[in-house]
């Protein structure tokens, strides 16, 4: 079943894991195919943490790691859209990812900003 998008964990959650996914398998990124991938492997991992720390309770914490998703997704976006990146990869194949990655990154932004962690 498909989550539908959204600020929620469960989203940002397929979200990132298709991104991972689409880039580790668009062999015209090139040289910066392993750097997103790892930036988008980080991002997912400091949105586990939030998810955690909401469960636990700790909305603050949740919020922090929400932060630092939002900050990865957006050296994400930056990378895709450097000015090596342009000159190597074509546009087609930079965008959709670049814009994936904002999107998933208001949701996250969203999410923090309405958290609630019931504690």
């Amino acid at each position: 079943a498909s989550v539908p998008d959204g600020p929620t964990f469960a989203s940002l959650n397929c979200r990132l894991a298709a991104v991972i996914a689409a880039v580790g398998a668009e062999p015209q990124l090139g040289k910066l195919q392993a750097k997103l991938v790892k930036a988008a492997q980080k991002a997912k991992q400091r949105k586990e943490v939030a998810e955690g720390k909401c469960a636990d309770g700790n909305a603050k914490a949740s919020g922090k790691q929400l932060k630092k998703v939002v900050r990865k997704l957006i050296q994400f976006s930056h990378r895709l859209r450097s000015r090596a990146a342009r000159k190597k990869v074509p546009e087609e194949v930079r965008e959709p990812f670049a814009e994936t990655a904002d999107g998933i990154q208001q949701d996250a932004r969203e999410l923090r900003d309405e958290l609630s962690c019931g504690s």
